[in-house]
């Protein structure tokens, strides 16, 4: 079977040259002007903030200089290849300017929650002022392209325990796998024992990002210390993924589990 095609979605250079004219007149500027003139035809412009002032453009041109888009390309047919899946990959790279339109925490829980998916498509999100190097563009094009392709297998993440293992594979394989506590791993063990087939989404929300986020965004707690679902669920992603590699791994239901003494390899 011959790997999947990865078509990179070129974002960059248009936004580059959208935001090098004036906005200056707001919907009617001519950088608006120039927005809407192509963001219904071309996957990932919808994301950025048309009219962010210069730090939105030194992001772009920082991800340009880093030849972004051609490492991401890379990095995710090296998935694909790993994967020996047959769908195609589509993936955009974009830049989102926290402001009055676009809140940051929200924004990251919706994308790594139940945020929609087409399948076979993915954005690699980066925040603008945030530093950006060629390492980082490979973990995050990684990471979008195993949830690519996990949604084209499973379909949307509907669930606690779902959201999860996807994730954590993602985390996995995208080079992130934080330590885990044996108390946060029991903390997070017993969320997701209580509210693993949940759909509501502050059940999904807290059980993923943790009791601090849970407070910011108006949901209950439910005893997870911070960013603990995500971490927790990389850190028995590595472990799967160790055992029977990602083909296998993408393929497997219901993995997200504790040894009942807790203990962790």
């Amino acid at each position: 079977m011959s790997p999947p095609h990865v078509h990179i979605v070129p974002t960059l250079a248009v936004m580059r040259d959208i935001y090098a004219l004036s906005r200056h007149g707001g919907a009617a500027s001519p950088r608006f002007l120039a927005y809407r003139a192509v963001v219904e035809s071309t996957f990932g412009l919808s994301a950025y903030n048309p009219m962010a002032g210069d730090h939105a453009r030194a992001t772009v041109d920082a991800l340009l200089a880093v030849d972004a888009e051609e490492v991401a390309g890379e990095a995710a047919a090296s998935v694909a290849r790993d994967a020996g899946h047959p769908t195609a990959l589509t993936l955009a790279i974009v830049v989102a300017s926290p402001g009055l339109w676009t809140d940051r925490v929200g924004t990251e829980v919706l994308v790594r929650t139940t945020g929609e998916r087409v399948d076979g498509m993915g954005t690699v999100l980066f925040w603008a002022r945030e530093p950006v190097t060629a390492e980082h563009v490979v973990h995050e094009a990684r990471a979008e392209a195993v949830r690519a392709l996990w949604t084209a297998v499973h379909g949307p993440a509907r669930t606690v325990r779902a959201v999860l293992e996807r994730e954590g594979l993602a985390s996995a394989v995208g080079g992130s796998c934080p330590d885990v506590l044996p108390s946060d791993d029991a903390a997070v063990s017993l969320a997701l024992e209580v509210y693993g087939e949940s759909s509501v989404m502050g059940e999904i929300g807290a059980a993923a990002f943790g009791d601090a986020i849970a407070a910011q965004m108006g949901w209950a707690p439910l005893g997870v210390p911070d960013r603990g679902g995500l971490h927790f669920a990389a850190h028995h992603a590595a472990r799967l993924l160790r055992r029977a590699g990602l083909r296998d791994a993408l393929h497997t239901t219901r993995w997200l589990s504790v040894p009942p003494d807790g203990a962790t390899e």
